[in-house]
């Protein structure tokens, strides 16, 4: 199985991990990681690698963080260097977490990271005015 970990500047990670339940309650193996701003951005690192380790019976790892450049970004990939079997997202939404949890046993870590990213693209919509009525179906269903 595929763990998930959504890191975030503050309790994003954590609201969108509660969200998802609202479409999905089985949240085994997805965690999350939250810098705060009392944090030591240098102490994040062992963080990070300490929730990692925390998973059971997880042989990948999709990390799906906030901003690119951004602190939790940045010490995740640091943490890709030395772990083959961890994948890192950056932009991560509702959709992205959603995708991640739903179609986890379906995918290798790599498809899966793909899939993820591009559902969280396709989730970025301009709702109303002139581009809506051309390109989206306004009967869509959620």
């Amino acid at each position: 199985m595929i763990g998930i970990l959504i890191i975030s500047h503050g309790p994003l990670a954590e609201g969108i991990l509660e969200s998802s339940r609202f479409f999905y309650d089985d949240h085994r193996c997805i965690r999350t990681q939250v810098l705060a701003k009392e944090d030591d951005p240098s102490a994040f690192f062992q963080t990070l690698k300490h929730a990692c380790e925390a998973f059971e019976d997880v042989e990948d790892i999709l990390i799906l963080t906030d901003i690119p450049g951004g602190t939790p970004a940045n010490t995740a990939q640091m943490l890709m260097q030395d772990n083959p079997h961890i994948r890192l997202l950056s932009g991560v939404n509702l959709m992205m977490a959603l995708d991640a949890v739903l179609s986890r046993e379906m995918y290798d870590l790599d498809a899966l990271a793909q899939h993820c990213r591009q559902s969280a693209i396709d989730s970025i919509q301009l709702i109303g005015g002139q581009e809506y009525a051309e390109t989206d179906d306004v009967n869509a269903e959620f």
